[in-house]
């Protein structure tokens, strides 16, 4: 279940209608959300969970409703669209798979791109799957924030230093992953819902949040084009959140799901309907009021996240005098969250928002089939304005010409064959 949303504010490329303004001296900020669908948020239709700063967020852009990436887990999911590649060509096709033994030779990722196009860049947690996976990659940052360190890396020191958490909340994990004590670690760590037991200012998502705050702050004052990668770990499992969230959501209110265990019927997968699941209730599947207290947990933990959003957009109006340009909201393979716990979506959704700076935003979605990537050629091109999302189907529906979205805007691959049905003119 290690899924992601991305919130991106990412630099639009001016190379297309004269209309479109110069963004070539845009700033890039990226947010990722683990294991969010896009299906919680109140812009795409739920009335339960509280998400109003990523509403506001969307009701300055054009939805999309049928985005779908890559992958069903983390790893090929990441590696793809930070390399424009699809898991076939990036050989990244499981979370056990090190990303630097597969790539094929030569293929950089869009934050070394960016380095090399003279960004500062920075990033605050998790952003490849693994450190170890991604070594070469997390080297080229200027700053590391709450987050391991490459071997031999030199940048400065925390922007924050935040009070250590309780002795009584930590539960640190075993070194050895192989190990059956690391697996007893793992399963009481994750399968868990509930009270998390602390304030909202321990928590490592407000810290993350509150440290990129910071650095919005530092890039106003020195005028750095910066790319900011920042991580949102819930709503992940565990699924706890601080006391406050967790009591918004009575799980009596909550709806029954959709789809429970004891109704499938011909299921492909009964192995993993009737048996555990990776993350939460390993040991067997829910009963109807187990699932209904853990969707109550699931709306908690986003709208703890939806705060620290919030903050982080504050910051970028406050410190920048601006709302935030192109920032596209890309779910990417969230669960099913309201249905059965255990069944993931078999074509994972990515839903994008894309406010953009002219043209018709926040009217109408968008149903036309989008894949999610960017242009790896148009990174690599001469002109430095032209870097832009591979998202061409956005930007022309923010001006209002929806029979120019096309069937897939990904980055050209090494195997030709891949790029069947691509926007024509590149991306």
């Amino acid at each position: 279940m290690s899924n992601c949303v991305w919130l991106m504010a990412i630099v639009v490329g001016a190379a297309g209608p004269a209309s479109l303004p110069d963004t070539s001296k845009m700033n890039i900020l990226f947010i990722n959300i683990e294991d969010c669908n896009a299906s919680v948020f109140g812009c795409y239709g739920n009335t339960i969970c509280k998400t109003p700063n990523i509403d506001r967020l969307a009701a300055t852009g054009v939805r999309f409703d049928s985005a779908y990436c890559q992958a069903i887990c983390c790893n090929p999911t990441r590696t793809s669209f930070l390399t424009g590649l699809r898991p076939l060509s990036t050989r990244v096709l499981s979370n056990s798979d090190v990303m630097n033994e597969h790539l094929p030779p030569g293929v950089l990722t869009l934050p070394e791109m960016l380095k090399q196009r003279g960004f500062y860049t920075a990033v605050i947690g998790k952003l490849f799957h693994r450190l170890d996976y991604a070594e070469r990659q997390l080297a080229t940052f200027d700053r590391i924030e709450m987050y391991g360190r490459p071997k031999g890396w030199k940048g400065p020191p925390p922007v924050l230093k935040f009070p250590p958490l309780p002795k009584t909340v930590r539960d640190v994990p075993p070194k050895d992953e192989k190990s059956k004590e690391y697996r007893q670690w793992r399963a009481r760590h994750s399968d868990r819902y509930g009270d998390s037991g602390l304030t909202r200012q321990q928590e490592h998502d407000y810290r993350m949040a509150a440290t990129a705050v910071a650095l919005l702050k530092e890039f106003a004052r020195s005028k750095q084009q910066f790319f900011l990668a920042v991580a949102q770990s819930r709503p992940h499992t565990p699924l706890v959140a601080p006391r406050e969230y967790v009591a918004m959501y009575d799980p009596e209110k909550i709806p029954d799901p959709p789809a429970p265990v004891e109704q499938l019927r011909g299921f492909p997968y009964m192995q993993r309907a009737t048996g555990g699941n990776p993350d939460i209730f390993m040991k067997g599947q829910p009963t109807r009021r187990q699932a209904k207290e853990a969707i109550a947990a699931y709306y908690a933990c986003v709208t703890f996240v939806d705060e620290n959003v919030g903050m982080i957009l504050d910051a970028l109006q406050q410190e920048f005098h601006v709302e935030p340009g192109p920032l596209p909201d890309l779910g990417s393979d969230g669960e099913l969250v309201g249905a059965s716990l255990d069944v993931v979506e078999p074509h994972p959704r990515a839903e994008p928002e894309l406010p953009y700076p002219v043209g018709r935003g926040g009217e109408a979605g968008c149903e036309r089939l989008l894949q999610v990537g960017y242009s790896r050629s148009v990174v690599r091109g001469a002109e430095p304005h032209t870097l832009r999302p591979d998202l061409r189907g956005q930007l022309a529906a923010s001006q209002g010409v929806d029979d120019q979205v096309h069937l897939s805007f990904v980055g050209r691959d090494p195997d030709p064959t891949h790029d069947a049905g691509r926007a024509p003119h590149g991306v």
